[in-house]
């Protein structure tokens, strides 16, 4: 089983993906391939956006209590680094956490495995992590989309997120104080936990709950911590 067919059998058929993974899987493919788009979307983003206007709303919108002096500051800075320095550092980011954030979601994994003797390894668990993940390519392909579609140019950095819960859902002003949250809440987060959950079981054999709970604890407490703080 190629790695086309295994990323089609990720999106219709997971059981039958993680059970070939078992045996045979490697994590390179869904880490290039979710870096790839992402650049991808960041590079078609920086060459239609209105910089100037994008940059006003993102410090805007993740100003918090910044006077406006501080985020008059803040903007002029980012502005006066430009659109390509700008996606020089995005691309740059990228590069880099994609694989760090695989690298703690296994490492999430070998120890979940540890605490139930469930006697995976460490490669074992970062291909678990990268290819559960995968689907999140489907994210910036939307988020290319909504590029593409967009009534102006004057597109919020939200729209990288190109499934979140404020874009599709709720519709949020940028200045809310739940519009951060909401734009970060990309919905692809639920179907990456649930792929974790059907691969850790089947390489584990452990019950079906015991699989979603793993699953869906690095969400949970993400977004759960970041709800929680938001609330107090």
């Amino acid at each position: 089983m190629g790695v086309a067919k295994v990323t089609f059998n990720m999106l219709t058929a997971p059981s039958e993906a993680f059970e070939h993974l078992r045996v045979k899987g490697r994590a390179w493919f869904p880490v290039l391939v979710i870096i790839i788009f992402a650049a991808a979307a960041w590079i078609y983003y920086y060459q239609v956006v209105d910089f100037d206007w994008a940059m006003e709303d993102l410090v805007t919108s993740t100003g918090g209590d910044m006077s406006k002096a501080q985020k008059a500051e803040i903007i002029k800075m980012y502005q006066s680094m430009g659109a390509n320095k700008m996606l020089l550092m995005s691309l740059g980011s990228i590069v880099i956490m994609v694989p760090i954030m695989f690298a703690i979601y296994g490492l999430y994994f070998l120890i979940a495995s540890n605490i139930r003797n469930d006697n995976l390894v460490y490669s074992q668990c970062f291909t678990l992590a990268a290819w559960s993940s995968i689907v999140g390519s489907l994210s910036w392909i939307a988020s290319m989309l909504q590029i593409a579609f967009a009534s102006s140019n004057q597109i919020p950095q939200s729209a990288m997120k190109g499934l979140n819960l404020n874009d599709l859902i709720l519709n949020l002003s940028n200045d809310h104080a739940w519009y951060t949250f909401a734009s970060n809440f990309d919905l692809m987060i639920l179907w990456s936990s649930a792929l974790a959950a059907i691969g850790y079981k089947a390489w584990t054999n452990c019950k079906t709950t015991t699989a979603y709970v793993i699953g869906f604890i690095p969400a949970i407490l993400i977004y759960g911590i970041w709800a929680l703080i938001k609330v107090i």
